[in-house]
This record gives C-alpha cells, sequence and structure tokens, in this order.
C-alpha cells in the first residue's frame, strides 16, 4: 500500500503540470495577440514645429 503513494503522487503532478503548461502557452497566445492590435497615439513627431498643442474651434 506504501507503493501506491509515489504513483498517484506523480499522476497527480503530471496532470497539474501538463494543465500549467498548456494554460502558459494558450495565454502567451491570446494575450500576445491582444497587444500587438493596439493603436499607436503619436504617429509621427514634429521635432522641428515649436507648437505643442493643436486648437480646435468647438463652438461652430
Amino acid at each position: 500500500s506504501t507503493s501506491a503513494v509515489p504513483v498517484e503522487w506523480l499522476a497527480d503532478t503530471t496532470l497539474a503540470v501538463g494543465t500549467a503548461i498548456l494554460d502558459y502557452l494558450a495565454c502567451k497566445k491570446f494575450y500576445v495577440k491582444a497587444h500587438h492590435t493596439k493603436a499607436m497615439v503619436n504617429l509621427q513627431i514634429q521635432k522641428d514645429n515649436p507648437k505643442l498643442v493643436h486648437a480646435f474651434n468647438t463652438e461652430d
């Protein structure tokens, strides 16, 4: 009966490690896809233009 404990432990550990690896790979795949689709904010930087803010009249 003492030899059954390591076999059960080995099976449980293998299942836990396999599940962790599958979770890691799935999260890595979806996390990379989700964060590469973000739009960039500053598409062009105007270093030669001293004007820092573009103002728009919203009262028209």
